[in-house]
């Protein structure tokens, strides 16, 4: 077996011998002559010449693409991705080396990864989570928690720059872009409208059929199921399966999406999906409509983004605005990456900005606006006869 085409794990593991056996016949070898090496031999590691792939399932035995599908909507980019750093930055090191944790060669590599984006600080995080995905494959998760990690001082997150969202016009844009998206394709404009209120994420139907991966807009079903919805003559009942497998229950639907939907649900079979079209159709006609009405190509996603900065305009306390329906779990995380605070702090322009909001979206969100607690606190203490003076609805003629 010729060492140049071999590492040396899998030499011993042809010849059952520890990797440290082949070590010293090589190092003897060299020494008498019999062993000679074409080129510069490296000091700490041994490179291959096959394929990304190959090398994968001679290290773990399967498919690193097949993993990355079975685990991952993006399977596709992240295999390329890493199949990039693995020849031009890593140099294309032995992946078996690399998963043996007794080696020192994953470490060295990360090390070498490290090095090769140092300069590139806003996108150091985003390196790192692909690279992460190659570590997991390999086993070596002991890597990512030494050199992988992510600090928001040291790797700081890509903020979205969404100032469209706060422009006083943005509504009626976005309404119009709507109303062209339903005019093509109703159950598309339905979605949206959906999406929009419910403020879930979107999910992929790459994920259909796989079990427990019922998520989001795209995984609902009618009825049913992980992810459903149930509309009856009551009400409606639904829930959703979001990130982490969090599950949340959605509280509020305006009457007139809630019509829509159950409209909808009458051609839909007990326990199938609510929407059966392509998710990239929808983003490439989304988009399109967007860039054309609005001025910035959209995504399906940044509605999430539409939602809560509507609920902000509506003044709906931040705490309560997470709590709608399918909002996040820690509260920073629209303040940091959500909300475009910086054109709607003036009371004047939040009071323009909400008028602008479509009617059918602020149809039942007065009962959270802080206005509303307001006048529920003043009736009450008015009513425990604790409160004087004039009516809350005889305040503006009030001279005080």
């Amino acid at each position: 077996m010729k060492a140049e085409q071999y590492t040396k794990v899998e030499i011993g593991k042809a010849m059952k011998c520890d990797e440290s056996t082949v070590r010293r016949y090589e190092r003897e070898w060299i020494a008498d002559g019999t062993l000679v090496y074409n080129g510069v031999k490296e000091d700490f590691q041994d490179t291959v010449s096959v394929d990304f792939d190959e090398e994968c399932q001679r290290a773990m035995g399967i498919s690193f693409f097949d993993w990355l599908k079975n685990n991952t909507v993006v399977y596709r980019y992240l295999f390329n991705r890493n199949r990039r750093i693995w020849t031009e930055i890593l140099g294309t090191p032995s992946l078996v080396r690399m998963a043996d944790q007794g080696d020192r060669i994953g470490a060295q590599m990360c090390q070498m990864f490290l090095t090769a984006i140092e300069g590139d600080i806003k996108r150091r995080r985003r390196h790192k989570k692909q690279f992460r995905n190659l570590l997991r494959f390999l086993g070596r998760r002991d890597l990512c928690d030494r050199f992988m990690t992510m600090d928001d001082a040291r790797d700081p997150r890509e903020v979205k720059k969404r100032p469209y969202i706060s422009l006083p016009d943005f509504p009626p844009k976005l309404q119009r872009a709507l109303d062209e998206l339903t005019t093509i394709n109703p159950k598309m404009g339905l979605a949206v409208m959906f999406k929009l209120v419910t403020n879930m994420r979107t999910g992929s139907k790459d994920l259909r059929g796989q079990e427990g991966d019922d998520r989001a807009l795209m995984g609902m079903r009618k009825g049913h199921g992980q992810s459903y919805l149930l509309m009856t003559e009551a009400g409606f009942r639904s829930e959703t399966v979001e990130k982490r497998r969090s599950e949340i229950r959605i509280s509020w639907i305006p009457i007139t999406v809630r019509d829509l939907m159950s409209k909808h649900l009458e051609s839909v079979d007990d326990g199938d999906y609510l929407f059966t079209f392509d998710i990239q159709d929808l983003r490439d006609l989304w988009g399109d409509l967007t860039e054309k009405h609005v001025g910035v190509r959209m995504v399906p996603h940044d509605l999430r983004s539409v939602t809560i900065t509507w609920f902000y305009a509506m003044d709906i306390p931040l705490e309560r605005a997470v709590d709608i329906n399918s909002g996040w779990a820690d509260m920073n995380t629209p303040k940091r990456h959500y909300i475009d605070y910086d054109e709607l702090m003036k009371l004047s322009e939040r009071v323009a900005y909400q008028k602008a909001i479509p009617e059918w979206f602020k149809d039942g969100l007065e009962e959270y606006s802080r206005q509303s607690q307001y006048v529920e606190l003043v009736a009450l203490l008015r009513e425990a006869g604790l409160l004087n003076g004039p009516s809350v609805e005889k305040k503006e003629d009030s001279d005080k």
